[in-house]
């Protein structure tokens, strides 16, 4: 079979070894394939070569291991750089990264195909330590207080979890499309989990009311807003928390009010 676009050489002084990019013929072990090749590495064109299954199933073996190992060092310079992150390097050089990861700093960016492909990694990867604060429910029982209560709590938990990479991010949407598309995704769905907690209060308002209410509930507690809070006023979670929630209660009083 001639398979001229799917081949690659690996040659050695004293041999070379055939590995198909697409092998999809099945082959018993010790059983052997009889191939039609078009070059081999001393331009000798033309010719056949058998090759055994064990011989396939080594090259195939060894390119598993380099994109196991590839994924695995991909892995570890964006938790490297989160880290970073989150000790408070903001922008980390290529050489800070690499130190922290355990790899060359030229190696840094072999696994990345650009700036975008490394944010995106690390977006997927803040994702998911983000995901079970984000995916914990809220209970929207009990009174008002209870609920607003819980609703405060966990954006203010969410933002504590974010920490500088929500900051970073804040700072890179504007040069970035990844990073900015993941930051309006974000704020979409903070939105909702909040409207979704608050819905027994907002629901018997007017529409447009409701709507403009959570917008101002929702910058109230948006990132900005308890980072500001938390670090130029230096409120502590407990306090910061309270004061937010005779926030809540102040907007939906004033809806109400102005509903009548």
């Amino acid at each position: 079979m001639r398979r001229r676009s799917e081949s690659r050489w690996r040659a050695s002084p004293s041999r070379a070894v055939l590995v198909w990019a697409d092998m999809r013929v099945p082959l018993r072990r010790g059983s052997t394939a009889t191939v039609t090749i078009d070059r081999i590495p001393d331009n000798t064109y033309g010719g056949r070569m058998t090759v055994t299954s064990e011989a396939l199933t080594a090259a195939s073996t060894g390119d598993d291991g380099r994109r196991a190992r590839r994924s695995r060092n991909r892995e570890t310079v964006i938790d490297a750089l989160l880290t970073l992150h989150d000790e408070g390097d903001l922008a980390p050089s290529a050489e800070a990264i690499a130190a922290r990861a355990g790899v060359s700093a030229r190696s840094v960016w072999r696994y990345f195909d650009d700036v975008e492909d490394m944010a995106r990694a690390a977006i997927a990867r803040q994702q998911e330590r983000l995901a079970p604060v984000v995916q914990r429910p809220i209970d929207v029982g009990g009174s008002r207080h209870e609920r607003v209560r819980r609703a405060v709590a966990h954006r203010v938990d969410l933002v504590a979890a974010m920490g500088n990479v929500g900051k970073v991010a804040r700072l890179r949407a504007p040069f970035n499309d990844a990073v900015a598309a993941e930051l309006r995704r974000v704020r979409a769905e903070l939105r909702h989990l909040l409207g979704a907690a608050l819905r027994p209060d907002l629901a018997p308002l007017p529409r447009e009311r409701a709507e403009m209410t959570l917008a101002a509930i929702d910058v109230a507690l948006s990132y900005e807003a308890i980072e500001l809070l938390r670090d130029d006023h230096g409120l502590d979670a407990d306090v910061l928390t309270a004061l937010l929630v005779d926030v809540v209660h102040a907007h939906l009083a004033a809806a109400e009010a102005g509903s009548r």
